[in-house]
């Protein structure tokens, strides 16, 4: 699975935008509750990615290190040959990390990734097309809503419509894509 979503069809195609749609008779509250519920999937899933991110490079310095420390061990070994000589009762495999040592949150002091500053969302109510915004912030996710993006109920409102998609759709491209390329890229 590759974002947040439950329909099989997109879950391994990433998503940067939410967008909820209503009918007029439904309001705008239960849109945004959805939303919101989307939007803490959103930050869970990239949060995980980074932890992800974090652990592997933790790995990778851990090879290295075993690797400079004893590199015979490095070497291929027959493992059925190697494991074979013993019972299994004597096998005993040390850890590399003790539990202490290790994060369930990820702390973007020593990674290269961070968080994104704010996810977009869009709820679209009849005809109305609202903007929200949520950020991160103290281990929560603040939901900030609403912003007039504009309607289609008439031309000018489309043309007004049309231009913030294409700002939004400018963020993603320039910013979003580019930091998720590189960190799934990465893990």
């Amino acid at each position: 699975m590759f974002n947040f979503l439950n329909v099989i069809g997109l879950q391994h195609q990433p998503v940067a935008i939410g967008i909820e749609t209503k009918k007029p008779s439904e309001g705008f509250e239960v849109a945004k509750l959805q939303m919101g519920v989307w939007q803490a999937a959103h930050w869970a899933f990239l949060r995980t990615l980074i932890q992800t991110q974090q652990e592997n490079e933790k790995m990778k310095t851990l090879r290295g290190q075993v690797e400079e420390q004893n590199p015979a061990t490095t070497k291929e070994v027959e493992v059925d040959e190697q494991f074979s000589q013993q019972p299994e009762s004597q096998l005993f495999v040390e850890p590399l990390l003790q539990a202490e040592e290790i994060e369930t949150e990820p702390s973007n002091n020593d990674s290269q990734f961070n968080l994104p500053e704010f996810l977009p969302g869009i709820i679209i109510n009849g005809h109305e097309w609202w903007l929200t915004i949520s950020t991160f912030e103290n281990s929560r996710v603040q939901f900030y809503e609403k912003k007039a993006l504009g309607s289609t109920k008439d031309t000018k409102e489309i043309y007004k419509l049309v231009c913030a998609l294409q700002v939004l759709r400018q963020w993603v491209d320039e910013s979003y894509w580019p930091w998720l390329k590189e960190l799934v890229l990465s893990c």
